[in-house]
């Protein structure tokens, strides 16, 4: 994710709503999330790993990982900040470890920026894991990993 201060998309973007390999249960969906986005005071939306996550502050919170699959982000320098530590931290673990970089890079962006978020619900960002099967029946605006 090195720009060289080169002019990119994500750039000029007032937001940017991030989807790998996930997918919206509604054609609102992304709007809705960056509309979510927009009345918060916050520099991204992010889904915890952990449901007790939720309750850790500061650095332990920090220190967790969060789901890095769909995410919502304003562009402001701190958010810039944290995509590009992820590009670094990514391309250094050999692009095997996706939500350990982005807590590396979210954590840097804290110290370094006083990057901010708010942690969504499990209606908002869904996911498929642990056996346990997730559909947009469940109310979820995006649906991450939808075939397991």
């Amino acid at each position: 994710l090195q720009t060289s201060g080169r002019d990119v998309p994500w750039r000029r973007a007032s937001h940017r709503y991030l989807d790998f390999d996930s997918r919206p249960c509604a054609w609102s969906a992304p709007s809705r999330i960056l509309n979510q986005l927009a009345s918060l005071n916050v520099d991204a939306l992010l889904h915890n790993q952990w449901p007790a996550q939720r309750a850790l502050s500061g650095d332990a919170h920090f220190r967790a990982e969060h789901h890095s699959a769909v995410a919502a982000f304003r562009a402001t320098p701190a958010t810039e900040a944290a995509l590009q530590f992820f590009g670094e931290a990514f391309a250094h673990m050999k692009l095997r470890r996706d939500q350990p970089a982005l807590m590396v890079a979210l954590k840097l962006a804290r110290d370094r920026l006083n990057f901010t978020h708010a942690d969504v619900d499990n209606r908002t960002f869904c996911r498929a894991h642990g056996g346990r099967v997730v559909s947009c029946d469940a109310g979820c605006l995006v649906l991450h990993k939808p075939m397991k």
